[in-house]
């Protein structure tokens, strides 16, 4: 079996259960992250310079069938049932203490040892929805349209949808942009943008050190019931720990551990 190295472009992780998920390489660079437009909320700004390492990023959100096949029924109440559909309504804990921990013990061995499963940060989540380093600066995550690319409330008919039934960005990553927020490693903090401003160009940044209003986190790429501006690559929203309706979650593999 072939373990991923950071001149591959496309992972494919395989598990003792018979189920197998791509991960696709991000070659690391620089971007300026966080929003210009006047209309757009205080804590999308300031525009700041980022630079993120390179890492592995999952194709899709995670869907049902990984997350059975991974943690069994242990926080999976699915409002839309369906395999491939992403999971959603799991908390954190679910995530960081149960999905997390066991998908490393069963990846191990088919993965280096350096490297390990975690949730994305917001720079990196950021960075892999504009396409990279390469990537064009599109509105939503691979178009200006956000119906060619994702499913938001105008064309989901209120319900989460399969992975991959639209179209991709430059990176081969599908669903960034609606279908289920994702959690990200970040805590959430309205000021932070401005605080990573003062610092100059900031290096895996993974969020403030502390929890500022209800523990909250950083949750990005809107969801099926949400409109078109809360789909933006660059729009910041943030949910709390607990599990909550229409936010699932994407997994990053890398050697960077951020705290």
């Amino acid at each position: 079996m072939a373990l991923p190295n950071m001149q591959d472009s496309v992972f494919l992780q395989h598990l003792p259960t018979d189920i197998s998920f791509g991960m696709i390489h991000v070659e690391g660079g620089a971007f300026d992250m966080g929003e210009t437009n006047e209309d757009a909320h205080n804590w999308e700004k300031p525009l700041h310079r980022v630079r993120v390492s390179a890492f592995f990023i999952g194709r899709t959100p995670v869907t049902q069938r990984l997350w059975k096949a991974v943690a069994g029924q242990q926080g999976n109440p699915q409002a839309f049932p369906g395999d491939q559909r992403p999971v959603e309504n799991v908390s954190w804990d679910d995530i960081t203490n149960i999905f997390l921990p066991e998908l490393n013990r069963l990846s191990a061995g088919a993965r280096p040892e350096n490297m390990t499963y975690r949730l994305p940060t917001e720079a990196e989540w950021e960075f892999a929805a504009r396409g990279g380093a390469a990537g064009e600066d599109f509105v939503y995550a691979g178009s200006d349209d956000l119906d060619a690319v994702g499913w938001y409330e105008a064309n989901s008919n209120g319900e989460t949808r399969p992975v991959q039934e639209k179209k991709p960005n430059a990176l081969g990553l599908y669903d960034l942009s609606g279908n289920v927020c994702e959690r990200c490693l970040d805590r959430f903090d309205e000021l932070y943008f401005q605080q990573c401003l003062e610092h100059g160009i900031v290096t895996d940044p993974a969020g403030p050190d502390r929890f500022v209003k209800y523990a909250l986190r950083a949750a990005r790429g809107g969801n099926f019931y949400h409109d078109a501006r809360r789909c933006r690559i660059r729009y910041r929203g943030s949910a709390p720990e607990r599990a909550v309706s229409g936010v699932g979650f994407r997994l990053v593999l890398s050697g960077i551990a951020p705290v």
